[in-house]
């Protein structure tokens, strides 16, 4: 028999490669490690027993679904389907962008992101906060008020999907975005 596996990946890409590994309590013909793209089925040659089938993400992605599980194939059975799903992950920046420069520090909350302080000297070190692997989905930073200086603008990059909310901003991720807020 066959296990076929089926890589699914949002957004489709057909360049990225999944490393995935077959294991189980059976014979297993070649080679226990195969790679894989977006849109493609590969498969092994498997005697009767249960599979399964597991995957090295590649960073900037993340495992939605894998059925890919006790897998059993039988003599009437001889050959199993399943799907491994993927999704692309987001990037956020998020850029302070005082006017003039200053040693200031901005302070920012996020209930999603956390707490940060960002500093826009004009040395271009510590303006800005990126954060990597993100599922989609709704996120807010606020920037806290600071003695003295008054938020002028917010704009962001990368997206149409965000809305300014006064010191609060509000950007709706989807997968595989990249993303670059200024405040």
């Amino acid at each position: 028999g066959r296990v076929y596996v089926t890589k699914v990946t949002e957004p489709n890409d057909t360049t990225t490669q999944f490393g995935l590994n077959i294991d189980g309590k059976g014979n297993i013909t070649g080679s226990l490690n195969k790679d894989i793209v977006g849109g493609q089925t590969i498969s092994w040659e498997v005697d009767q027993g249960t599979y399964n089938v597991t995957e090295n993400t590649p960073d900037g992605w993340t495992q939605k679904s894998n059925d890919c599980q006790d897998l059993y194939v039988t003599a009437n059975n001889l050959n199993v389907y399943c799907t491994i799903t993927n999704v692309k992950t987001a990037k956020l920046t998020i850029v302070k962008d005082a006017r003039p420069d200053s040693d200031k520090e901005f302070y920012y909350t996020s209930d999603e992101l956390g707490e940060f302080t960002l500093v826009d000297d004009g040395s271009d070190e510590s303006n800005s906060k990126t954060f990597y692997g993100l599922t989609a989905g709704e996120y807010w930073i606020t920037e806290l008020e600071a003695d003295n200086w008054e938020l002028k603008d917010i704009d962001c990059e990368g997206t149409e999907d965000w809305d300014d909310h006064g010191s609060k901003l509000e950007v709706d991720l989807v997968a595989g975005d990249d993303v670059t807020c200024t405040f």
